[in-house]
């Protein structure tokens, strides 16, 4: 079933869902999290998955999950909660913070799965900090950190939502290139590209993109000192 990094065969099939996120850590655009919930695991466990990460932003890495994510729904209930920029930056400036947001959205997935089908199958949850108070609640939720490159359901969680997050990215940024002049790189994440395109846009409209985090708080990229005005 591709990469397999544990040894044990029985530990890992016991794992039928898993749960992570993409864009966490952006500066433009929403998260989203995704929950798998593996069906059939014969089909499953012939698809090659790996942490959707190792894939990259670029033009074959968005192919290779496309593809990978059409895959996994011919033998995966998916469920993907897409949580938009501007309610991150309602969290993490005046409420619980990010940490509580993204367990809340995990935790509205949970309970959808439970309602519409009873399938309580052990889930691997990607980061052991954020997730580990929802086996409180959900007694068959187990979180680890890196899970995401150890257990396949996780894999394919991770999988699915960055994927959501590639469409997402594409149809903005397709959208927006018709005010700026071109397409940005950078995938909104804290880089280059992503900052030369706020630039750009600030520059050309005198406001910031609408869909980019106030929360963030740069404080050094590439040696220079960042700052915006808000």
């Amino acid at each position: 079933m591709g990469k397999k990094i544990l040894t044990d065969k029985v530990e890992m099939e016991v794992y039928n869902q898993g749960i992570d996120e993409a864009g966490r850590g952006c500066l433009v655009g929403p998260m989203f999290i995704s929950l798998v919930v593996v069906q059939n695991r014969a089909v499953f466990d012939q698809l090659h998955l790996d942490d959707s990460k190792k894939f990259g932003s670029s033009l074959n890495g968005m192919k290779k999950r496309k593809v990978l994510y059409e895959e996994i729904l011919t033998c995966c209930d998916v469920y993907i909660s897409e949580i938009s920029s501007s309610r991150i930056d309602r969290e993490v400036i005046c409420g619980a913070g990010l940490n509580v947001l993204e367990r809340t959205g995990a935790s509205a997935l949970l309970s959808m799965v439970n309602t519409a089908c009873n399938d309580k199958s052990l889930c691997m949850a990607d980061g052991k900090n954020i997730f580990s108070p929802l086996s409180l609640t959900f007694s068959h939720v187990r979180s680890e950190n890196k899970a995401d490159s150890l257990y396949p359901a996780t894999m394919a969680a991770s999988i699915c939502a960055k994927h959501r997050r590639d469409l997402w990215v594409k149809k903005y940024y397709s959208s927006i290139s018709k005010s700026i002049g071109y397409y940005p790189s950078g995938g909104g994440y804290v880089n280059q590209g992503t900052l030369q395109f706020i630039n750009n846009y600030k520059e050309l409209t005198g406001a910031y993109p609408v869909h980019m985090r106030k929360s963030w708080k740069l404080k050094k990229y590439s040696g220079e000192q960042l700052s915006f005005d808000f």
